[in-house]
């Protein structure tokens, strides 16, 4: 499932970093200075981005789905119902292992 792209957010993430770290820069070293808070800003935008996930995806009651299994899916022959459908129970956990 895919969600909307957050690429506008990263992009203002970055832009904004960047431009903090040439302000800073600029305050501190003059032009020189500038330059290298700018990369440096930059750069801390650039791994805010890549090491924060994207917006969530909102899935609201009554979406369907699609699903693909890449794996065999096996039913225990007691946990399907034939009669009733449509209606739920339910679902009791495995009893807990103890260690």
């Amino acid at each position: 499932m895919q969600g909307p792209g957050g690429k506008g957010k990263d992009a203002e993430t970055v832009a904004t970093t960047t431009a903090t770290g040439a302000g800073i820069g600029a305050i501190a070293g003059g032009a020189k200075g500038a330059g290298i808070g700018a990369g440096a800003g930059g750069l801390a935008g650039l791994a805010a981005v890549l090491l924060t996930r994207g917006p969530e995806a909102q899935l609201p009651r009554g979406s369907t789905l699609d699903v693909v299994l890449e794996h065999d899916l096996t039913l225990e022959s007691d946990q399907v119902r034939f009669t009733d459908v449509g209606t739920s129970t339910p679902i009791t956990p495995p009893p807990s292992r103890e260690q």
